[in-house]
């Protein structure tokens, strides 16, 4: 008996530490405590943005006690006061370099996502690396706009094969920041159009429009870097002797158009990845992790493929570095597709949604305004057993009969 106590009490210590480790929290946004987790619950109090919550013992007994289960609310502490908050509103920060970070499972195991089943490990390392999420995002911009730059750069002829490296080198940059973002901000990778997270919605649509051409940009930059790697424009070629029947071969043997869009392969990824996460939230999160490394490790057979075609062509320094920046950088730009698609999919629900209301609505409007137009008209017409009735039409297109009676039109009333 002593012996299961002390295990027991170990298990509990164990526990208890991990959930110990996070030791404060900020909010994506404005964050209301409320004072109970079910009936109607009463504000405690409100937590500004980029205020910090506290954990205490509340906070852990409540981790552990739920522990794999669906947790909703976390409690916490702010200004002495404890109240529970929403878990997908609020992320644990440092306080000191010292903390460790854990990641909260705030689903039950059937429930979890594929990054949350597999990716754990991971994603406590980005959370340990920097400080806010936000750090990877600032990094994936700078990123970008270097990469552009290094564009601009390469039409030099004397600069032209510095600027394309340099563009490759920026686009895995920011691949690596785009993976790690996604990772880091599991729960709230799309914080960005929340209007009560951004301050509204022309805030929202703002944002959509600035994620939407950093993905241009990005996939741009991507598939020319692609495009001019296999067109043999990259100035990396080295020379040898050849023969004239070699020099013909060559000359006779272009690209054809499945290398030169090679680029587009990360992008037709991130459309398949954003049906697979569909399906698998759809069918209760049961696929397994191996259709997505298969589908991302894609972008190795493409890698190759350009190795084996640069190397035909002696081109030893392009064969060596293309394939690592087709790779690497068609990560994370398979991954922003995928939430540009899934934001784009919503978008054009939302928008089929409005549409058809807005057509109701609009029906309805022109239809009253086209009964209060004919209101106090004489018509006549049938009622159900074929007498003929006379009468005068009011504004919602009622048939007061001069017989006392109301009728409402069909299409006997005309």
């Amino acid at each position: 008996m002593k012996k299961y106590f002390f295990i027991f009490i170990s298990i509990i210590f164990c526990v208890n530490h991990i959930y110990a480790e996070n030791k404060a929290f900020k909010g994506i946004k404005e964050i209301n405590l409320v004072d109970e987790l079910t009936g109607k619950r009463k504000t405690l109090i409100t937590v500004e943005k980029g205020d910090t919550m506290y954990a205490n013992e509340t906070t852990n007994q409540f981790l552990i006690e739920n522990d794999g289960g669906t947790i909703h609310y976390i409690p916490v502490e702010y200004k002495g006061i404890t109240g529970y908050a929403q878990s997908h509103e609020i992320y644990p920060i440092k306080l000191s370099e010292q903390d460790t970070l854990k990641f909260i499972q705030t689903k039950r195991l059937e429930d979890r996502t594929v990054q949350e089943r597999l990716l754990v490990p991971a994603i406590e390392w980005t959370m340990n690396t920097v400080s806010d999420y936000m750090t990877w995002f600032w990094f994936i911009l700078f990123s970008i706009v270097a990469a552009l730059i290094f564009f601009v750069v390469s039409f030099s002829d004397k600069l032209k094969s510095f600027g394309l490296i340099m563009v490759g080198v920026s686009l895995s940059a920011a691949s690596i920041c785009e993976f790690f973002y996604l990772l880091h901000a599991t729960s709230y990778v799309i914080w960005f159009i929340y209007p009560s997270v951004v301050g509204g919605w022309g805030h929202v649509i703002l944002n959509f429009i600035i994620f939407s051409a950093l993905c241009g940009v990005q996939a741009g930059l991507y598939y020319y870097l692609a495009y001019t790697c296999v067109t043999g424009n990259l100035q990396f070629k080295v020379d040898f002797k050849k023969d004239e029947d070699d020099e013909d071969e060559d000359e006779d043997e272009a690209p054809g158009s499945f290398l030169k869009n090679l680029g587009l392969l990360p992008i037709l990824i991130g459309f398949a990845l954003m049906i697979m996460i569909w399906v698998d939230y759809f069918t209760g999160s049961k696929m397994s992790g191996t259709p997505f490394i298969v589908l991302i490790s894609l972008l190795g057979v493409g890698g190759i493929i350009e190795l084996i075609y640069l190397f035909k062509y002696k081109m030893w320094i392009a064969g060596f570095l293309m394939p690592v920046f087709y790779i690497v950088g068609g990560i994370g730009l398979a991954g922003i597709v995928m939430i540009l698609g899934m934001l784009s999919v919503l978008i054009v629900i939302a928008g089929a949604i409005f549409g058809f209301l807005a057509i109701l609505a609009v029906g309805a409007i022109g239809g009253l305004i086209g009964s209060m137009a004919q209101a106090g008209k004489r018509v006549e017409g049938y009622d159900e057993f074929g007498n003929k009735v006379t009468g005068t039409l009011d504004a919602f297109g009622d048939v007061h009969g001069d017989d006392g009676k109301t009728y409402k039109q069909k299409s006997g009333w005309f």
